[in-house]
Formats: structure tokens, C-alpha cells, sequence
């Protein structure tokens, strides 16, 4: 398993990777000590099968960059790259969400989340009963009240029937839950091992690249004069990605001329410089990789879980409690 902070392969149980990544960060919960959230006198502990158990933190409200894909937009377009290329972005309203420092080792599948939810705001194909983004603390509320409603009951026994003020991780049953909860039809797709040469995931990539370049009536398609790339900003969902440790929203694809595709992720771990709407030819290329995930890199992890959601306005069954995911291959 690799520490989605330091990157190192470590060898251990998930008890011990969360250990791990938890040391990183020793001093800021040192800073940020909990107080106790369980009535006094109780010394009553709630299991969790994939975090620390923790306290309530005050959690603020999400900072969001509001401008992000345009941004990316214009940086591919000026590009000095001579591979020509198309680029596919989810809806233009995904907002990136970084970590808080708070929650920076536990808090990405929240983040995640949060970046979904940015989208799903802003389309009218959605009412999710929200009046504002919700804050780490809100999301674990929503997901205990899913609980409570019957959804993944399963998961929710795994994890003692409890989140709220606690440093749980959560992924994409989780997501899934919450999502359905709020009336979002979703979908959780598994990609168990690696189905390319090499230990790769060729499959994760045209998945994706079928995804965005799917019918979708509300796209716009522009480039730059002179430029060698086009982009196309689609009305699509960002899409959740979950692997081992760690979990990242997919906004986009790339497609070079000479075959080779990346995913465009957002990544909650990564703060994008404040400057990245005026950087231009060489540099635009350097401030990319921020955001791009090859072949080659997507090869650290052997499974991934992919989230996508069903924008066809059909209602959330009884039969959606229960998580049930599509295997590839």
C-alpha cells in the first residue's frame, strides 16, 4: 500500500498505513487537540474498520476555487506543446477543493465529495434539498442519517454505525451513499486488477474516455487560433476516483495525436498556484502535470473504484440502498 503523503510503499494492514500517514501529521493534532464528543462520564468507543477514531474538529466551509476548468482550459489552449491533443472537461461548474489543515490525513473522500456536490449545485437537473456546500461535519451527519434510512447497511455495520467527530476515512460506498441519500442516481464501478502490459489500467482510461465523449447535447468545442489543442467542455458529472489510501475527482481526458491519454484530476492534497491563469507556452505544459495521471502513473495501484453519476433524472429505488458495483473486466 502507498502513503498518499510521503508516496512510500508501505508494507502493513490499513490500521497501519493509517498509522503512518497519521505521523505525518503528529504535530498539527497536537495543535487542533479534540474535546471529548461523548457524554461525560461515558468511555464508550465506536469501531471504525478504516480510520483512527477521532473528536469533533470544528471544520470550516470548503474553500473553493471557482474558475479552475477555465483556467485549465486556457492553459492546454496556450500550450507550447507541438503533440497536437483534444481534451474532454466535465461541467465547467466543478469547483477544486483542497484540504483544510485539519483534515489533511483523513479528509479527501469528504473533499471529493464536497467537489461532486460543487457540480451538482450549480445544475438544474438536481435538487438535493442543500442551501450551501456542506462542511466535513455535515457530510458525516448526512451520512449517518443515510444509515438510518437503510442505505448500505452493511458498510455502516462495518463502521459501528458511526462517523460524526471522528477521523474515519470514507470512499466510494460511501459516496455512493450520500449521493443516494440526497436523490442522486450513481454507480460504482470496479476496476480489480490491472488489464494492460505491464501491470496497467487501459481499461480505467477508455472508461473515462467513453464517459466524456458520450452523447452529451450541452458540450462547447473551442481552440485558440494557432493552438494545436482542442478542448471540449461537456455538461458531464465529474466522477469520483477511490484506490488504496487515497481518492481524487476526475475532471477531464486527454487525447494526444500519437495515442497516449491522461486523466485530468483534481486532487484535494494540491493547493494550484494563484497565478495559473497567466501562465503561458513552456511553463503551461510544467503547470499541467499538476493536474494530468498517465498510464504509467495510474500502474502504482492494482484497483480503483470509480463513482459516475446518472444525470437521467430517474428516482433513487429501494432496491439502491443496497451498493451493487459493475466489475471491469
Amino acid at each position: 500500500m502507498e502513503c498518499p503523503v510521503c508516496n512510500n510503499y508501505i508494507n502493513g494492514d490499513e490500521s497501519f498505513l493509517n498509522h503512518h500517514v497519521n505521523s505525518h501529521y503528529e504535530k498539527v493534532s497536537q495543535q487542533y487537540s479534540p474535546k471529548p464528543s461523548n457524554p461525560a462520564g461515558s468511555s464508550k468507543e465506536h469501531p471504525s474498520k478504516r480510520g483512527a477514531a477521532g473528536n469533533h474538529l470544528e471544520t470550516p466551509k470548503p474553500k473553493l476555487n471557482t474558475v479552475l476548468i477555465d483556467q485549465l482550459k486556457t492553459l492546454i489552449e496556450s500550450s507550447a506543446e507541438e503533440e497536437e491533443s483534444v481534451v474532454y472537461f466535465c461541467h465547467p461548474a466543478t469547483k477544486h477543493i483542497s484540504y483544510d489543515k485539519r483534515d489533511t490525513s483523513w479528509g479527501c473522500g469528504y473533499h471529493n465529495l464536497q467537489m461532486l456536490l460543487s457540480c451538482l449545485l450549480a445544475m438544474e437537473e438536481f435538487d438535493l434539498n442543500l442551501k450551501s456546500m456542506p462542511d466535513v461535519h455535515q457530510l458525516q451527519q448526512l451520512l449517518e442519517h443515510a444509515w438510518e434510512a437503510g442505505f448500505d447497511t452493511e458498510g455502516a455495520a462495518q463502521l459501528g454505525n458511526h462517523v460524526v467527530g471522528t477521523k474515519t476515512w470514507i470512499g466510494a460506498t460511501e459516496v455512493y451513499c450520500i449521493l443516494s441519500y440526497l436523490g442522486v442516481r450513481c454507480l460504482v464501478t470496479d476496476f480489480y486488477k490491472y488489464t494492460g502490459e505491464n501491470n496497467t489500467h487501459p481499461a480505467v482510461l477508455t472508461w473515462v474516455e467513453n464517459y466524456f465523449t458520450s452523447n452529451d447535447s450541452g458540450s462547447s468545442s473551442s481552440s485558440e487560433s494557432g493552438s494545436r489543442h482542442r478542448v471540449v467542455i461537456t455538461k458531464k458529472p465529474p466522477l469520483y476516483l477511490q484506490h488504496q489510501g487515497h481518492s481524487r475527482t476526475i475532471v477531464g481526458i486527454e487525447k494526444q495525436a500519437n495515442g497516449a491519454r491522461n486523466l485530468l484530476l483534481f486532487d484535494p492534497g494540491n493547493r494550484p498556484p494563484r497565478n495559473l491563469a497567466s501562465v503561458r507556452g513552456r511553463d503551461a505544459h510544467e503547470a499541467m502535470s499538476m493536474f494530468r495521471c498517465s498510464l504509467r502513473q495510474l500502474s502504482k495501484n492494482r484497483q480503483y473504484q470509480i463513482v459516475n453519476i446518472d444525470t437521467s433524472r430517474s428516482p433513487v429505488h429501494q432496491a439502491q440502498k443496497v451498493i451493487r458495483s459493475t466489475r471491469i473486466p
